[in-house]
């Protein structure tokens, strides 16, 4: 056992005693990871992995909080998960970028319950069910709200959901927090934007955005979008391991089906234009990039991978939780067969 104490934190107002433990699938036999409060973005400790095993861990925190592991030199985290009194213990996936599950203490394993119910949705996947699928989840985020209506478990359950559900649905469940949480910073925010997505939501004519192209010209939203053809808007970023992790399957819808009247725009988010060419000529990437516009406050993305498929009028078609499986069903109802 490895026993760590804390590193980024000022005074304890209380002692949170917290262990660590679990298994990592995709780590080298001996490897090591970053504990990394997110909140903070500061790491407090390193774990170590022996065979696929975390080394158990514990230490001293001043409140509950989320946290990831940050594996080999910072290139992506595997979040989240939360530190409280007690043990967590976590199931990780190097390959995946993300957390399988999480049990042990009572945010952990309500926190579960939503990756449960991901995970299920994933191994039954049926893109033609994929409302029915977000009405699922919303009955259980709705569930874990109403339990943690007054902590952070509450908030984050909304934050990492919210584009599963439509804007109203996703306000109608912050109204189920507490007034305190209602009134934080975080939460004031998370309104406002869903606000905006509010008006900016299916149904809803597209508007416009302005960047530079990879060679740094000017480029608009609009010379794509409502110009006769389908358009997929993919928001992305360097930084964002699993938007380069998924990139392939967009590359592979572009080349499925530009012959049928689609056209694919990558849109990064609060990157560098330098970073983000030197992904897409990593990557291959052939379809163009829009860098340095302003996507969260014209579109209010906040979270990526993130997709938007316009009409040819440049109406918004669909731009809740657009899985590249529900997507590829939905291009094959609007684009059957290559135009004559």
């Amino acid at each position: 056992m490895i026993v760590l104490a804390t590193v980024c934190m000022a005074t304890q107002a209380q002692e949170i005693k917290w262990r660590l433990e679990g298994t990592v699938t995709g780590a080298e036999p001996l490897d090591s990871l970053e504990l990394i409060d997110t909140e903070a973005q500061c790491p407090i400790a390193t774990v170590k992995v022996v065979d696929g095993r975390l080394v158990p861990a514990e230490g001293v925190i001043e409140k509950p909080s989320l946290f990831a592991l940050q594996y080999r030199e910072g290139k992506g985290w595997i979040g989240d998960f939360v530190l409280e009194n007690g043990t967590t213990v976590i199931q990780a996936d190097v390959n995946q970028n993300r957390i399988i599950s999480t049990v042990g203490t009572p945010m952990n394993d309500d926190l579960n319950r939503i990756y449960a119910i991901f995970q299920q949705i994933s191994t039954n996947y049926d893109p033609a069910e994929e409302d029915a699928y977000n009405r699922q989840v919303y009955a259980v985020v709705k569930d874990v709200v109403t339990h943690h209506a007054d902590d952070l478990l509450g908030a984050y359950a909304i934050n990492i959901t919210k584009s599963s559900f439509s804007p109203g649905e996703a306000l109608a469940l912050v109204k189920l927090l507490s007034p305190r949480l209602q009134e934080s910073t975080e939460m004031e925010r998370l309104a406002d934007n869903l606000q905006l997505h509010c008006e900016t939501d299916e149904g809803s004519m597209f508007r416009d955005l302005t960047g530079t192209d990879v060679n740094g010209l000017p480029i608009h939203l609009s010379d794509f979008v409502g110009q006769g053809h389908y358009v997929l808007a993919d928001f992305w970023a360097s930084w964002c391991g699993p938007c380069k992790a998924m990139m392939p399957e967009v590359m592979q819808i572009y080349e499925a089906y530009k012959d049928r009247g689609l056209q694919v725009v990558g849109i990064t988010l609060q990157d560098k234009p330098e970073a983000a060419n030197r992904e897409v000529q990593r990557l291959g990437i052939t379809f163009p990039q829009i860098y340095g516009s302003t996507p969260m406050t014209t579109y209010g993305i906040t979270a990526i991978p993130a997709y938007i498929l316009f009409a040819p009028d440049g109406t918004i078609l669909t731009r809740r939780s657009l899985s590249l499986q529900a997507l590829k069903y939905k291009l094959e109802q609007l684009l059957p067969q290559a135009p004559r």
